[in-house]
């Protein structure tokens, strides 16, 4: 009866020992995630009928955030301010206010952003590895959550960012200081 018992137990143990040092790893990143972050990605957006593909990098500050559009090369040079009260979209010196941007709403430019948020203040529901990597699901709010994988050295290396259960944006982070 003894040995029946732990065959059922161990994995369950198992499982438990994966879990708790996945959340320690997820953990120590959060809490050593600086104030000023500069993550370039390549996302894949998801609408309802088509998909769009865009590299951008973030760079942010205390002031708010910049994204910048690297690719496509069409629009190559564009940049969005983002900030407490600010949403400027500049290109090429010439600079046009945005106006105010919607509580819960994911775009393109708003990914990273909305990414880092979601590092920093997430809730936290649940941490696994696979394949070397730590995994963890965030939750920002009732509208969006982040799936975040860090590789073994705890760097973001890929991420799906979902608005209301379904992931809307692709990122394989390709850059990260």
């Amino acid at each position: 009866m003894r040995r029946a018992l732990w065959i059922l137990l161990l994995p369950l143990l198992l499982l438990a020992g994966c879990a708790n040092g996945a959340e320690t790893g997820f953990e120590r990143f959060r809490a050593l995630l600086p104030d000023a972050v500069h993550v370039t990605a390549e996302l894949r957006c998801e609408y309802d009928e088509r998909s769009l593909a865009f590299t951008l990098r973030c760079d942010e500050t205390e002031e708010g955030c910049t994204v910048s559009v690297l690719a496509p090369q069409e629009i190559a040079g564009v940049s969005v301010k983002l900030g407490e009260g600010l949403s400027q979209l500049s290109f090429d010196g010439v600079t046009l206010d945005c106006g105010d941007l919607n509580d819960y709403g994911l775009s393109p430019v708003t990914a990273l952003p909305t990414l880092l948020q979601a590092l920093r203040e997430g809730h936290a529901e649940s941490y696994w590895t696979e394949g070397g990597s730590t995994l963890g699901e965030l939750t920002l709010d009732d509208h969006v959550s982040a799936q975040v994988t860090l590789s073994e050295t705890l760097s973001p290396t890929a991420a799906e960012l979902r608005s209301d259960g379904r992931v809307r944006v692709f990122l394989t982070l390709i850059d990260w200081s």
